[in-house]
């Protein structure tokens, strides 16, 4: 995921990057070392996740927050714009490690509604057996990977937005079956990633396209 999130700068130093659903943060606190000019915005719902270690970088911030509810939204973009983002500073990028059922569509329309998000990154991991049911008695007659589907609905998702660049990338080290194998059948390493194409005019907000290199 780190070497995604490079690949989509392209170079430029990020004002804020938002790790949706962060768990106990591990992934935002690398980040929030990797740039430590970024403001780094962990959300996550669950009170109990023990997130000392934010403390450990000034740029590194916990919020309690269900990224579903009706005002996330306007809060994001609060936090976002308080960050430099969206003409007054980098791009904002925000990633979702391992969201699941309705998490990974959720984050799709918080990218779409929020412009100062410049790219998304979606790790998908299992689907929910309630949400994505119909999805998996797909697979099912198509003979294909449920995974796969899903990777493929997240991507046609974001594809249908305006001025969106969109690729999925896979991640050989990945190490998300049972087995010991990384990068193996059942390993579920893909990433989307979403980037928004850069307006014309001397006032477009920075956003880089998607680097085409795997």
């Amino acid at each position: 995921m780190l070497e995604q999130v490079e690949a989509t700068l392209r170079g430029a130093a990020p004002a804020a990057i938002v790790d949706l659903c962060c768990g106990s943060g591990f992934l935002s606190l690398a980040l929030a070392n990797e740039f430590p000019a970024a403001a780094v915005l962990m959300f996550d719902l669950d009170t109990r996740i023990r997130v000392r270690h934010d403390a450990s970088h000034p740029n590194l911030r916990f919020e309690v927050a269900d990224i579903m509810a009706d005002g996330f939204g306007a809060r994001l973009g609060a936090l976002l714009r308080a960050a430099g983002g969206q003409r007054g500073g980098g791009p904002c990028v925000a990633v979702g490690m391992h969201l699941c059922g309705a998490l990974s569509p959720r984050a799709i329309s918080l990218f779409a509604a929020e412009p100062a998000l410049d790219s998304l990154l979606l790790a998908p991991c299992c689907l929910d057996k309630r949400f994505d049911a119909a999805l998996k008695a797909t697979a099912r007659q198509l003979g294909r990977d449920p995974f796969e589907c899903k990777v493929d609905q997240l991507r046609e998702a974001l594809e249908a937005l305006p001025r969106v660049e969109v690729r999925v990338a896979r991640d050989a080290s990945f190490r998300t079956n049972r087995s010991a194998a990384e990068g193996g059948d059942g390993c579920k390493n893909a990433m989307i990633v979403g980037q928004r194409r850069a307006a014309s005019g001397p006032d477009a907000p920075l956003c880089c396209l998607v680097c085409e290199s795997e």
